[in-house]
């Protein structure tokens, strides 16, 4: 397992497998390339491979208050879940934004439970439950991780 900044050539593997992790079967929305593309060179990116192959992603990028990041999404590949991998994404994002004394906002569905435990383990202690967030049925937390 390598863990490491992402770089400007990986953006169409992770399109690629922010597609397959977001895909038909899920809920949830995979983001295009144009996107990945700026936001690895402007943002916070990090991502772990296996055997030369990027298998999960953390992203978190500036709001309008330059001290206030946004984390955006984290995948991990189905293949390579339950190995912690989530866990180490977070604690380098974390880090980095410690070092740089940002403070960082998420939202996440109030039944996603790995990352409503990650979340509590990370520190983003306010949490603020509001209803149909993304639109109707969507409800989510949203999550404060305050730098003093």
């Amino acid at each position: 397992m390598i863990i490491r900044k992402a770089i400007i050539k990986d953006f169409l593997e992770i399109s690629k497998l922010d597609r397959e992790v977001w895909g038909k079967k899920s809920k949830y929305v995979p983001d295009g390339e144009h996107v990945w593309r700026i936001w690895i060179e402007y943002s916070y990116v990090y991502c772990i491979e296996e055997n030369n192959k990027i298998v999960a992603v953390i992203v978190s990028f500036s709001t309008n208050n330059e001290k206030l990041y946004f984390l955006h999404k984290i995948f991990v590949h189905t293949d390579f879940r339950n190995n912690n991998y989530g866990l180490e994404l977070f604690k380098i994002l974390c880090k980095k934004l410690d070092e740089e004394k940002l403070n960082c906002y998420l939202t996440t569905d109030p039944e996603n439970y790995k990352m409503v435990k990650l979340c509590n383990y990370f520190k983003f202690n306010n949490r603020e439950y509001i209803s149909s967030y993304y639109g109707e049925g969507k409800d989510r937390f949203l999550y404060k991780r305050i730098i003093n």
